[in-house]
């Protein structure tokens, strides 16, 4: 396989390959990567997409300024998206609506199959919206965890703010308040 071939298919299972149950069929479709540029340094396993990136696969669609991958023995190790902001979107099985999300930071680690989208991250499910500093969505266990762990100089935590926004759920046309 051509070397440039295999870091389009290890772009298959980068940012959010599980933010909700992407598309069954996401995975059989053809991916596409459009960037300004784009460097590869095999020694070190990374390469790194920059300018206007911009990529998909079936439902999956996703902007960035620069997309760094990281490999290790051959295999996708982490992938970091960084733009004004980053965004994506995916189309669960089972749903009309798309999840979205963004900041200007998104790391996805491959072993724990966790995603971390960092400052002003936002993150969209039918209606309902999640925003914070930082959160990080386990698709292995299809849970997510907002705010900030981190603390200043003082060691006292930071006054962050996690804001949910709950749609109320549709009531049954025989369901009353």
């Amino acid at each position: 396989m051509h070397k440039t071939s295999s870091h389009l298919l290890i772009i298959a299972t980068l940012l959010l390959p599980g933010i909700a149950t992407a598309l069954s069929s996401d995975r059989d479709q053809p991916i596409e990567v459009e960037a300004d540029r784009v460097e590869f340094d095999e020694k070190r396993g990374i390469s790194t997409y920059s300018g206007n990136v911009t990529f998909s696969q079936g439902s999956l669609h996703a902007t960035a300024d620069v997309v760094t991958i990281h490999t290790l023995n051959g295999q996708l190790d982490r992938v970091i998206a960084k733009g004004k902001p980053a965004t994506f979107r995916q189309r669960p099985d089972e749903s009309s609506e798309d999840v979205r999300g963004s900041g200007e930071q998104l790391e996805y680690q491959a072993e724990t199959e966790q995603l971390t989208l960092s400052i002003n991250a936002e993150l969209y499910q039918k209606g309902n919206r999640l925003t914070s500093q930082r959160i990080v969505y386990d698709a292995a266990r299809d849970s997510a965890v907002a705010g900030s762990t981190s603390t200043d100089s003082s060691h006292k935590p930071k006054n962050e703010r996690v804001r949910i926004t709950i749609q109320p759920r549709e009531r049954k046309p025989a369901e009353k308040p």
